[in-house]
């Protein structure tokens, strides 16, 4: 795939079980000292802690590249699509990761972001984000939030976002696709 290229860095295996995907059970830790994803060769990436088993990754990663700095601590199953992390972001440049094009000089930090989502598809997605002390700026313009919460409640007669910030309150109810 385009989105996955090199890496340069070990995995030290603290104890593993089964060699078949579905019986995998590993405990690992390890750095990159290089990683290219998405176009981009990170650099300092420093898995403190992982274990992966059933198709769930649970773990505390680190990455020091000079456009993204942060701390990532949760887990996420790929089975059900649940997705339980609270990441620490100290600096992202959007731009320079190729999330955005480089002439917005897109950057952006956040306190914490804290998420707890279930959902294989964007229309099926439920849950709750919560992000503190948040600044996005591009171009010059400036925005920063205090603190915005997003909650995704799905039912079968009535679905429900919420979404509650210093800068604006908005409930959404009814029946409706995302995309």
């Amino acid at each position: 795939s385009d989105m996955l290229g090199t890496a340069s860095g070990y995995l030290t295996i603290r104890d593993s079980k089964g060699f078949a995907p579905e019986d995998m059970e590993l405990n690992f830790d390890g750095r990159f000292s290089n990683l290219t994803l998405n176009h981009y060769n990170y650099k300092n990436i420093i898995i403190k802690r992982g274990e992966f088993a059933n198709n769930e990754f649970e773990g505390k990663i680190d990455v020091r590249d000079r456009n993204l700095a942060m701390t990532y601590d949760g887990s996420i199953d790929l089975n059900n699509m649940q997705f339980d992390f609270d990441l620490k972001l100290d600096s992202a440049d959007l731009s320079a990761l190729h999330f955005m094009e480089d002439s917005l000089n897109a950057k952006l930090y956040a306190e914490d972001i804290q998420v707890d989502i279930t959902g294989t598809d964007i229309n099926e997605l439920e849950g709750e984000a919560k992000i503190t002390d948040f600044y996005f700026t591009q171009k010059g313009q400036d925005l920063a939030i205090d603190q915005l919460s997003l909650t995704i409640d799905r039912a079968e007669e009535r679905d429900s976002i919420t979404i509650k910030s210093d800068l604006v309150d908005a409930q959404l109810s009814g029946k409706f696709d995302l995309i």
